[in-house]
């Protein structure tokens, strides 16, 4: 995908072009609205950076602000010196939009020590959401805490999966072996994501399991749909409340979505449907 948007209301979204620093605000017939440059350089004068978005910490709007990330373009993540680098910077890019010009707000969400220890898992990007009152809650796929960002406070929760192992470090000489890195993603346990409800005010964090990469049958080998997943449902203080496993024959991790009726769950689609056709299960994890 060459760009980004996020949902403003019915007629307008904003739209961010991949390796730009300049977001737009598009209305329905495709007219640019309004255009911000961000100009600033990060904290610590950090200059060559590019805006950006992913699934796991995607573009929100919230009260004049947009949340969404800061890729550093200077470094290259396949060395122990820009390896540090990398896990030195944020991502997370908080910027206010309300005036003639953006200005940089924030750059939250530190990578926890245990990635900034030489030891690399495989894991670029962190996770985010932003609840109701624009606070950010981070998640990072190998550390068992959760981390709620609050205007200068941090307070940080444990939301240990069940049964979660903590998977060894990646060897940085299999960076470019692409069947070992699908090896050793289908064989670690991860945290996938966070989600916040605006509906409920909860959070869930989604868990994964690692599975032996091997099919029993010894010849073939298994995909990432075919590892269990959870989802934790934590309250706004939080308290973890409960977790819900998922069988990966039946459900898949991809599409988790709070709407106002409860939580739908993408399914395993078992016959021919119509083409781009997406089924889903609701449930109601709050109780």
């Amino acid at each position: 995908m060459n760009f980004f948007f996020c949902y403003l209301n019915p007629d307008s979204v904003f739209c961010l072009f991949k390796k730009s620093k300049t977001i737009c605000l598009i209305d329905e017939s495709g007219e640019v609205k309004r255009a911000w440059r961000v100009k600033q350089e990060l904290p610590g004068g950090i200059s060559n950076y590019a805006l950006a978005a992913y699934w796991t910490m995607p573009m929100k709007y919230h009260s004049g602000k947009l949340y969404l990330m800061a890729i550093r373009t200077d470094i290259v993540i396949n060395n122990l010196p820009d390896i540090r680098k990398y896990f030195e910077t944020p991502q997370s890019l908080t910027l206010d939009i309300s005036g003639e010009e953006a200005g940089i707000v924030s750059l939250t969400g530190d990578w926890p020590g245990l990635y900034r220890s030489d030891r690399v898992y495989q894991d670029v990007h962190a996770q985010r959401c932003v609840n109701k009152n624009g606070e950010m809650l981070f998640s990072f796929a190998v550390d068992d805490q959760v981390y709620l960002y609050s205007g200068k406070q941090t307070q940080t929760a444990n939301a240990k999966s069940s049964g979660f192992v903590m998977p060894p470090a990646f060897p940085l000489d299999s960076a470019h072996n692409f069947n070992y890195i699908d090896k050793y993603l289908i064989e670690s346990c991860r945290y996938r994501s966070i989600i916040y409800d605006p509906y409920r005010d909860l959070y869930y964090r989604i868990a994964e399991k690692g599975i032996p990469y091997e099919s029993p049958d010894g010849m073939t080998v298994r995909q990432q749909d075919d590892k269990p997943f959870s989802i934790l449902v934590l309250d706004k203080d939080l308290n973890l409340l409960r977790e819900q496993p998922f069988d990966p024959s039946e459900y898949l991790v991809h599409y988790i979505i709070p709407v106002p009726e409860g939580l739908l769950v993408s399914k395993r689609i078992r016959k021919k449907h119509e083409k781009n056709e997406l089924l889903f299960s609701l449930f109601d994890l709050s109780e």
